[in-house]
Protein backbone atom coordinates (compact mmCIF):
# COMPACT_ATOMS: atom_id res chain seq x y z
CA UNK A 1 0.00 0.00 0.00
CA UNK A 2 1.52 3.19 -1.15
CA UNK A 3 0.43 6.27 0.70
CA UNK A 4 0.52 9.51 -1.14
CA UNK A 5 0.47 12.50 1.16
CA UNK A 6 -2.11 14.94 -0.06
CA UNK A 7 -0.99 18.49 -0.11
CA UNK A 8 -3.41 21.21 0.88
CA UNK A 9 -4.16 23.62 -1.92
CA UNK A 10 -2.67 27.05 -1.50
CA UNK A 11 -5.11 29.67 -0.22
CA UNK A 12 -6.41 32.33 -2.59
CA UNK A 13 -4.28 35.45 -2.78
CA UNK A 14 -7.12 37.69 -1.57
CA UNK A 15 -7.66 35.57 1.54
CA UNK A 16 -3.94 35.57 2.26
CA UNK A 17 -3.72 39.33 1.78
CA UNK A 18 -6.70 39.96 4.08
CA UNK A 19 -5.23 37.66 6.75
CA UNK A 20 -1.89 39.48 6.55
CA UNK A 21 -3.57 42.88 6.87
CA UNK A 22 -5.63 41.66 9.85
CA UNK A 23 -2.51 40.22 11.50
CA UNK A 24 -0.58 43.48 11.01
CA UNK A 25 -3.47 45.61 12.30
CA UNK A 26 -3.90 43.47 15.41
CA UNK A 27 -0.15 43.54 16.00
CA UNK A 28 -0.21 47.32 15.77
CA UNK A 29 -3.08 47.51 18.26
CA UNK A 30 -1.38 45.03 20.60
CA UNK A 31 1.68 47.30 20.77
CA UNK A 32 0.22 50.80 20.51
CA UNK A 33 -2.91 50.25 22.65
CA UNK A 34 -1.06 49.52 25.92
CA UNK A 35 1.49 52.24 25.13
CA UNK A 36 -1.27 54.83 24.74
CA UNK A 37 -2.99 53.51 27.86
CA UNK A 38 0.21 54.06 29.86
CA UNK A 39 0.55 57.56 28.43
CA UNK A 40 -3.09 58.34 29.28
CA UNK A 41 -2.62 57.05 32.83
CA UNK A 42 0.55 59.12 33.20
CA UNK A 43 -1.28 62.21 31.94
CA UNK A 44 -3.45 62.17 35.07
CA UNK A 45 -0.36 62.80 37.21
CA UNK A 46 2.10 64.69 35.00
CA UNK A 47 1.71 67.12 32.11
CA UNK A 48 2.74 65.29 28.94
CA UNK A 49 1.27 67.83 26.51
CA UNK A 50 4.70 69.27 25.50
CA UNK A 51 5.84 65.80 24.46
CA UNK A 52 2.72 64.16 23.01
CA UNK A 53 -0.91 65.12 22.46
CA UNK A 54 -3.68 62.65 23.26
CA UNK A 55 -6.18 63.01 20.44
CA UNK A 56 -9.61 61.44 20.68
CA UNK A 57 -11.21 59.77 17.63
CA UNK A 58 -13.38 62.87 17.08
CA UNK A 59 -10.21 64.90 16.52
CA UNK A 60 -10.32 66.82 19.80
CA UNK A 61 -7.37 66.79 22.17
CA UNK A 62 -8.04 65.12 25.53
CA UNK A 63 -7.57 67.86 28.14
CA UNK A 64 -10.14 67.27 30.89
CA UNK A 65 -9.97 64.26 33.22
CA UNK A 66 -13.14 62.87 31.64
CA UNK A 67 -11.64 63.05 28.15
CA UNK A 68 -8.43 61.46 29.41
CA UNK A 69 -10.47 58.64 30.96
CA UNK A 70 -12.21 58.05 27.62
CA UNK A 71 -8.83 57.99 25.86
CA UNK A 72 -7.50 55.57 28.48
CA UNK A 73 -10.52 53.27 28.07
CA UNK A 74 -10.30 53.29 24.27
CA UNK A 75 -6.57 52.62 24.34
CA UNK A 76 -6.98 49.76 26.79
CA UNK A 77 -9.80 48.30 24.67
CA UNK A 78 -7.71 48.41 21.49
CA UNK A 79 -4.80 46.83 23.32
CA UNK A 80 -7.04 44.06 24.66
CA UNK A 81 -8.44 43.37 21.18
CA UNK A 82 -4.94 43.09 19.69
CA UNK A 83 -3.54 40.98 22.52
CA UNK A 84 -6.70 38.84 22.57
CA UNK A 85 -6.31 38.13 18.86
CA UNK A 86 -2.80 36.79 19.34
CA UNK A 87 -3.83 34.89 22.48
CA UNK A 88 -6.66 33.17 20.59
CA UNK A 89 -4.31 32.41 17.72
CA UNK A 90 -1.75 30.93 20.08
CA UNK A 91 -4.38 28.71 21.74
CA UNK A 92 -5.47 27.40 18.34
CA UNK A 93 -8.90 28.97 18.12
CA UNK A 94 -7.91 31.00 15.04
CA UNK A 95 -6.25 29.09 12.23
CA UNK A 96 -3.83 30.54 9.72
CA UNK A 97 -4.97 30.40 6.11
CA UNK A 98 -1.82 28.49 5.12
Amino acid sequence: MATNPTRRPSPPMVKLLLWTLLWLLMGFWAIVGPLFAVLAAASFFIDISPVVSLTLPAGKEAQTPGQKAVFLALSALLGLVGIGFFWLRRRGHLKDPL
